[in-house]
């Protein structure tokens, strides 16, 4: 994965907290990364295009915004739960970055 994007929750302090932790390491890792508040859905939709994967950080309705972003485009969505329930998120807040050490090697193992 060349660029991801990574969404938050603007009224959850944790879901900044979370957000800022991805992206110190997915650029450690040589990722392009930018992320934005799901509340602001043109700005986000203005960084969409070459992203890769959409990390939304939050919980359901944080997901529901991500795929205001995404549509027309075919960018995946992980979400990763910070909410109070999470049915359509698919990592909890403290396993997504080795989740996504994971996913990113396998990328990698595939381009070689």
């Amino acid at each position: 994965m060349k660029k991801i994007g990574i969404l938050f929750h603007p009224k959850v302090p944790a879901t900044r907290k979370k957000a800022g932790e991805l992206l110190k390491f997915l650029k450690s890792q040589g990722v392009s990364v930018w992320e934005c508040s799901a509340w602001e859905r043109e700005k986000a939709c203005a960084l969409l295009k070459g992203t890769d994967l959409l990390l939304t950080v939050g919980g359901d309705g944080t997901i529901l915004r991500g795929v205001q972003v995404v549509i027309p485009s075919k960018t995946p969505i992980t979400g990763i739960n910070l909410g109070k329930l999470g049915f359509l998120t698919e990592f909890d807040a403290d396993e997504a970055i080795e989740k996504l050490q994971g996913e990113l090697k396998q990328k990698l193992e595939s381009w070689m």
